[in-house]
């Protein structure tokens, strides 16, 4: 009788332990992202997460790395535009972007000035949208630039790459491929 009591005790214990554990609040961190502009209408979007109502930093270093002049765009998880930056302090040309924000999601778009939303919603696109390079370079008036990208999500949960279509694509076939493989082996096997 003793020993059962022992017993469910600990396991008491540990689902208590387990539980406050899962309660704690999750740690915020800072990402960094880095990459290329093939071409000067490229949009690039990140997800985020924020655990708990937090300020958040959303800065790029593209700039003064030599890259090209960027433009942060801020929408909730639904698309709804909620602000935007191009040339902020402290380097001119960067981008900053300080706000608190509730627990959710996030989406944050990466432009090239002057390649900005053209609505109240991440649906409605960029002034860009459709125009295939029309002679748009990344100099800004004192000398080339380049397509590179460098910027920090800082004070959030998680944040993340949304794949280009084509990753997705290539994603999606390779899944399809294996979907068959295994239901052709499992007919194989009846």
């Amino acid at each position: 009788m003793r020993l059962t009591s022992l017993r469910t005790a600990g396991l008491t214990l540990a689902v208590l332990l387990l539980c406050v554990a899962a309660a704690a609040p999750a740690k915020a961190d800072s990402f960094i992202f880095n990459g290329t502009f093939t071409y000067d209408n490229d949009v690039r979007l990140f997800n985020f997460t924020v655990a708990a109502q937090s300020q958040v930093t959303l800065r790029t270093r593209s700039y003064v790395a030599g890259g090209f002049d960027p433009v942060l765009s801020l929408f909730r998880s639904d698309g709804q535009f909620l602000t935007d930056n191009d040339d902020a302090a402290p380097n001119v040309f960067d981008s900053l972007i300080v706000r608190a924000l509730d627990a959710g999601n996030y989406i944050l778009a990466l432009t090239l000035s002057p390649n900005y939303v053209t609505g109240n919603d991440l649906s409605d696109g960029f002034t860009f949208d459709g125009d295939n390079d029309a002679n748009r370079t990344f100099a800004d008036g004192f000398g080339g630039r380049t397509g590179n990208f460098t910027f920090d999500i800082e004070n959030v949960a998680v944040a993340t790459p949304v794949p280009e279509p084509a990753t997705l694509m290539m994603f999606g076939g390779g899944v399809t491929a294996l979907a068959a493989t295994l239901r052709r082996r499992r007919n194989q096997e009846q």
